[in-house]
């Protein structure tokens, strides 16, 4: 299947099937319908799978869009949950994932304000560490993803926010103010702004949660307000979810303004300079309503669901009722089992089959790839039925990628700098596909010996950054004494701020495919930081107990690493490191990255999450293999493979992430 985009009058052609998008169709593939291969080895599973306890139903604030103010008391359930019916909870949920789990995350509450329950947060916090502690979980985050922020008016509470929290805030004061009040009908801006100023200072990478209305349809203010007057630079935007007979939501007659509202927003983002460009698209956390089909495009993902509600997680009510994901929490009639007699996995099944491939009208929409067949709560509200897509949300979800193409080829065209500055994804070899996500993964880039004292050419690995380097060259020896030595050789050292070292001990850790899709893969192997005004390594610890990371992160220990050194140097950064007194394996999984004065990063590696490095070589190495073999760049082709018989990791489809 084709579809054709026209921009500037040139057209385009957007592969259904493969993700491919040309400039001819002399260039699109030889079969147009057959589809690039995902992975479907087993049944749908979240690689962080969520346990969402709403410990409460109960809010300072009164917000005429939430959908949970309508059911406090619906089928008799309790305001707040009872401590151990959490605990159940979380015995449940060990139960369901004890033999699998790696990665988990346990929610402390979103129907109500979870930190209005924050007195059971660590006993909570301390339960979860105990009933895992056994299995082979690595980490578990624990703790509140979101907060109205209000509760923090005193600098007292400060400690109970930190990243990766999401802050509820839905633009300047007179957007906020329409919808978020306080239950006395007073606006919360004001309260909230002086919150943000203050933690924003102390956590710049704080995110933000902003709901969309046909209120107030101007998205270019909203945005400019987050970004410019606040200062956020993790942005979450998503219209409101609510039945089409509320004027503000989204519905047959607000269905242009929400299309034309986003279309500005895109419109006015391409209008700005380069720097500009990416800092704005930069900013959005990528799942944000918009960006997630941009990046998708980009990342040539491939979405044959909508997310994992139904098939994966446990979602809690006060009373113990499971539901299919966090917005269907305490409706009545949609729950699909209770913590004590477990799933009703008959219900559960309608879920499974909701592939788009297998169902109407789905399956015959060319956008069905990049939206996965749409949101199932909405479907609800708009159709009382799982199985019958939300025709509205359907239409904007179909202009959001023609939109996120248009941005796409916009940026190839005009600012390909920007393009190639945006986060990227990892690659991995076609060999990959008939996996399970527990196999362990090899890169296809390595560091093997040279002849000769080669560098590596950085120039163009520059990640969130347009700054230029006339050149950035690197040469890496590994001694006999078990010493690796980096020179970095540029006029502009001055830029480099700060640089972190991931080493990963593949014979004794190994690294899955499903560690790759975690967001996080920073809770795993060794990392070292070096940076300016320090002469020594300095080697991260989290002194936390495994298997419990808890939200808001603490910050992680330093400790000197002996016989190390770190030089700044006008045209040269010379970094010493003693791996072998650091590192008992033979093979080792190896990636470095530069950070920058702008927040840009260079990595060794950028398309992979590291690199092979064997200690037992001596002398001058080089990488090789992966994405330091020359592949044929097409003028003709817009979306390029970074390595060659790789896959974007994206494809991989035995475990997503939930989006919501």
């Amino acid at each position: 299947m084709i579809k054709t985009v026209y921009i500037s009058e040139i057209p385009y052609h957007y592969n259904v099937n493969t993700g491919e998008i040309t400039t001819s169709k002399e260039s699109l593939l030889n079969d147009q319908n057959q589809p690039l291969p995902i992975n479907l080895k087993q049944d749908y599973q979240e690689y962080s799978p969520q346990l969402q306890i709403s410990l409460t139903d109960a809010c300072n604030l009164n917000c005429t869009y939430c959908s949970f103010r309508a059911r406090v008391h619906s089928d008799n359930k309790p305001v707040n949950m009872p401590i151990e019916r959490a605990k159940e909870s979380v015995k449940f949920f060990y139960e369901e994932y004890k033999d699998s789990i790696e990665y988990a995350r346990v929610d402390f509450g979103l129907a109500g304000e979870p930190l209005l329950m924050r007195k059971y947060h660590n006993e909570l916090t301390e339960f979860v560490r105990n009933e895992f502690k056994e299995t082979n979980a690595k980490i578990i985050w624990t703790g509140t993803n979101t907060t109205n922020g209000t509760i923090f008016l005193k600098k007292e509470s400060e400690n109970l926010i930190g990243p990766p929290m999401d802050i509820s805030c839905d633009g300047p004061q007179k957007v906020h103010d329409t919808f978020r009040r306080y239950t006395n009908d007073r606006g919360t801006y004001r309260d909230l702004e002086s919150v943000i100023k203050r933690i924003l200072k102390k956590y710049p990478s704080i995110g933000v949660s902003a709901v969309l209305t046909a209120e107030n349809p101007d998205f270019i203010e909203i945005f400019h307000h987050l970004f410019e007057v606040l200062g956020f630079r993790n942005i979450y935007m998503k219209p409101v979810n609510v039945t089409h007979d509320i004027d503000y939501g989204l519905n047959p007659q607000t269905l242009t303004t929400f299309k034309e509202s986003y279309s500005s927003l895109i419109n006015y983002i391409l209008t700005q300079e380069p720097e500009k460009i990416l800092a704005y698209l930069q900013s959005f956390d990528s799942q944000d309503f918009f960006m997630r089909f941009f990046y998708r495009i980009l990342w040539n993902s491939k979405q044959v669901f909508r997310c994992g509600a139904g098939k994966s997680g446990v979602y809690v009510d006060t009373n113990g009722k499971l539901y299919p994901c966090a917005h269907f929490i305490g409706k009545s009639g949609w729950d699909i089992g209770d913590i004590y007699n477990g799933f009703d996995e008959k219900k559960r099944d309608e879920y499974r089959d909701l592939h788009v491939d297998k169902r109407e009208p789905c399956k015959s929409c060319w956008a069905k790839y990049l939206c996965g067949g749409g949101c199932y709560y909405q479907a609800v509200l708009a159709n009382g039925s799982i199985s019958s897509p939300d025709e509205t949300k359907c239409d904007l979800v179909r202009h959001l990628s023609h939109e996120a193409i248009r941005l796409f080829i916009s940026l190839r065209i005009n600012h390909p700098q920007v393009l190639n500055a945006l986060n990227n994804t990892f690659y991995i070899s076609n060999n990959y596909l008939s996996s399970n996500s527990s196999e362990n993964y090899i890169p296809k880039s390595y560091l093997a010996k040279a002849s000769q004292n080669i560098k590596v050419d950085l120039t163009t690995k520059t990640v969130g950054s347009l700054k230029s380097f006339n050149h950035l060259d690197l040469d890496i020896t590994l001694t006999r004494s078990g010493e690796i030595i980096f020179n970095y050789h540029s006029e502009m050292i001055d830029l480099i701020e700060s640089f972190d070292i991931w080493l990963l001990s593949l014979e004794t850790e190994g690294f899955s495919i499903s560690e790759i899709l975690n967001s996080n893969i920073q809770t795993k192997g060794t990392w070292i930081n070096g940076r300016r005004g320090e002469d020594k390594l300095l080697s991260i610890i989290n002194n936390e107990e495994k298997p419990v990371r808890k939200i808001p992160y603490k910050k992680y220990g330093e400790t000197s690493i002996e016989r190390s050194s770190v030089l700044f140097e006008k045209n040269r950064l010379c970094i010493r490191l003693p791996i072998r007194s650091i590192m008992n394996d033979t093979q080792v999984g190896f990636n470095i990255t530069l950070n920058l004065n702008d927040q840009g990063t260079i990595p060794l590696i950028r398309y992979e999450p590291f690199c092979l490095l064997n200690l037992n070589q001596h002398g001058n190495l080089i990488t090789q293999g992966g994405e330091f073999n020359s592949i044929d760049q097409s003028a003709e082709l817009i979306s390029q493979k970074p390595i060659e018989d790789s896959i974007s990791i994206h494809r991989f489809q035995s475990v997503r992430v939930n989006v919501c």
